[in-house]
């Protein structure tokens, strides 16, 4: 939601009043170049850090279907070896990958996307514009 929240920051608009013909919408004051640029930048990092989250997740899945493969194509000898001597294996070393993987997505979607969201640069707050005819309400 503050991804979509931010692309309306620097944009202001009368409330409920939607004209046929005319675009409403206007710069809010402090809205500078400075702001979009710092705004942007938030925007990429917010993005980079959900698609590296997803990346995880798909080599973990990659990962898993290897392991899974590599169990089944030897099932015999893999439960007569001792759990170290896995480690050195293709089924240990894909099941490595698919943990350190999986991790990896945990810990970015999980501790990473909301800190990386309350890190959204924004306007200060202003209060509304008077009303046409002077009456503040």
């Amino acid at each position: 939601m503050e991804l979509i929240h931010s692309f309306r920051d620097g944009w202001a608009r009368k409330t409920f009043w939607l004209p046929s013909s005319d675009n409403s919408w206007t710069r809010r004051r402090g809205a500078t170049a400075e702001f979009e640029a710092q705004l942007h930048q938030w925007r990429c990092k917010l993005a980079n850090t959900v698609y590296l989250g997803l990346g995880s997740l798909i080599a973990a899945q990659i990962a898993m279907c290897f392991f899974i493969g590599f169990v089944v194509q030897d099932w015999g000898s893999h439960l007569l070896r001792p759990a170290g001597e896995w480690l050195t294996r293709p089924v240990g070393m894909s099941f490595a990958v698919m943990a350190g993987a999986f991790a990896l997505f945990l810990f970015l979607l999980v501790e990473q996307v909301p800190k990386v969201v309350k890190q959204r640069p924004k306007l200060p707050r202003q209060s509304a514009p008077a009303a046409p005819d002077g009456n503040s309400k």
